[in-house]
């Protein structure tokens, strides 16, 4: 079954680059340990997904961030935020942040996670 979303969920791996004025994750990186700081991370930007709250999204993503949707769709930051909504009333769903991995590469660092993500559809629960 599928479902449709407001916005697709990112589907691929989200770089968070350090390059942007707004955010450098170095200064707060650099007070934990890396697999604490991205499940942070990335839980509160899952959080942001089905309440549609942008700022997690903008604080993070650099500008030149390009993201592919579930369905194969190639999206800039503009984009992924100007489309991102809060699930329609009648729908309800999260995504929790598994099995998070952290492989650093110097300067940079790629994380891998399961989102486990849920829906309730007019109170049918769904998981995905």
């Amino acid at each position: 079954m599928r479902l449709t979303r407001p916005l697709p969920i990112v589907a691929s791996i989200v770089v968070l680059a350090g390059t942007s004025a707004s955010f450098r994750p170095e200064r707060v990186y650099a007070q934990q340990r890396p697999v604490s700081w991205f499940q942070q991370t990335e839980q509160a930007l899952m959080n942001a997904i089905a309440v549609g709250d942008k700022a997690p999204w903008d604080r993070v993503l650099d500008p030149r961030a390009v993201i592919t949707t579930e369905e194969g769709e190639i999206i800039t930051k503009a984009d992924f935020l100007k489309n991102l909504r809060a699930l329609p009333p009648g729908l309800e769903g999260g995504i929790e942040v598994e099995e998070l991995t952290v492989e650093e590469f110097g300067s940079m660092a790629v994380a891998r996670f399961l989102a486990d993500e849920w829906e309730t559809v007019f109170g049918q629960r769904i998981t995905t």
